[in-house]
């Protein structure tokens, strides 16, 4: 029985070991962005924040990259820094559907 676990969890954390080193997978990782890198390149003037033109530079969609720079510059100077450029966008809570509104009388 304890042979049997052994061996078990043996080939399960070597399946593990053998699928992180998966070069299907590890190509997969390599399409993510570096934000570091990605905020090194649109800082154009290198002063280690981005204006909002900056930030907008190369954006498909000027409008969303508007919005999405008011939603990053989480402390309003009107620049991101690299800690709110690399900030992963906050999801909102999901309402609860079922509880019905309070009535006032």
């Amino acid at each position: 029985m304890k042979k049997s676990l052994f061996l078990s969890t043996l080939i399960l954390t070597t399946s593990l070991a053998l699928l992180g080193s998966n070069p299907v997978l590890a190509k997969d990782d390599a399409k993510k962005k570096d934000p570091a890198k990605e905020f090194e390149k649109l800082d154009v003037d290198k002063n280690a924040s981005l204006s909002k033109d900056e930030f907008k530079a190369e954006a498909k969609d000027p409008a969303k990259a508007e919005k999405a720079f008011i939603a990053k510059d989480t402390n309003k100077d009107g620049a991101l820094s690299l800690e709110e450029f690399s900030a992963k966008k906050a999801k909102a809570p999901k309402k609860d559907k079922s509880a019905a509104p309070a009535k006032s009388e």
